[in-house]
């Protein structure tokens, strides 16, 4: 009886230390078997059309970088290529598993034509981002004259003069002509002809003609041409002798 009790005892102590052993073994194994686990790099998209975009303009767009592995995913996002920049994201990475690297990427050209680049990644897990964009030229105008003085002119007279948009540029021009709702323009500037939208091949052009009909004192009026490559038009007169017209 004695020695069967000591026998129990024994295998239950075994027993113990196997399993403890195992248990050791078996965590051990899953800590090594997580360390070797290698990353695995995703990057997406891996090309980017900015389609097109005019000269002085810009578009921005946006790729990641995810570990979708173990370990940890290093790198350097960067770029040395003309008309395109990182915004957000660029530089040295260290990602565990799933995290995520997003990168801002920006076109801005300068000048017309196809742009391509390639965005390193920084890691061979990685493929790097491949980039283009087209560049139209920027609208170029000509407004002449671009200031017109009517002078002092006498109640109850109008004076008509007119200004010239032209396209000296590569590309449609186009705009809306019109007068600024601030200022004397209401009541003092009207159009004769000309106002209104237009779309100029390189080499056309549109005359407006005004009518500066002046109430007393000096007034000023800007004519809106509806694109920035053109500017405004800015108007000056005076309405001369007493009193204001009936």
């Amino acid at each position: 009886m004695k020695n069967m009790c000591i026998q129990t005892f024994f295998f239950t102590c075994l027993t113990i230390l196997v399993c403890f052993a195992s248990f050791s073994c078996s965590e051990k194994s899953s800590k090594q078997e997580q360390e070797n686990v290698q990353p695995v790099c995703w990057v997406y998209p891996t090309f980017l059309d900015f389609d097109t975009v005019t000269a002085g303009e810009h578009s921005d767009t946006v790729f990641f970088v995810v570990n979708m592995g173990g370990g940890t995913l290093h790198g350097n996002i960067s770029e040395s290529c003309d008309n395109f920049s990182i915004l957000n994201g660029g530089g040295a990475y260290s990602l565990t598993t799933d995290q995520i690297r997003s990168v801002t990427l920006r076109f801005e050209p300068d000048s017309a034509g196809s742009v391509g680049c390639h965005i390193e990644t920084g890691n061979d897990l990685c493929e790097n981002v491949a980039c283009i964009g087209f560049c139209k030229p920027a609208p170029a105008c000509s407004v002449d004259p671009s200031n017109i003085d009517f002078g002092v002119v006498p109640l109850g007279l109008s004076v008509d003069t007119s200004f010239t948009i032209t396209n000296i540029g590569e590309v449609i021009l186009e705009g809306w002509v019109s007068m600024s709702s601030a200022g004397d323009c209401r009541y003092n500037f009207f159009f004769i002809s000309g106002q209104g939208s237009y779309s100029l091949a390189p080499g056309e052009s549109r005359t407006v003609k005004i009518r500066f009909d002046p109430y007393l004192g000096v007034v000023t009026c800007n004519i809106i041409t509806g694109n920035s490559a053109c500017g405004s038009v800015y108007c000056i007169g005076s309405g001369g002798l007493g009193g204001r017209k009936q």
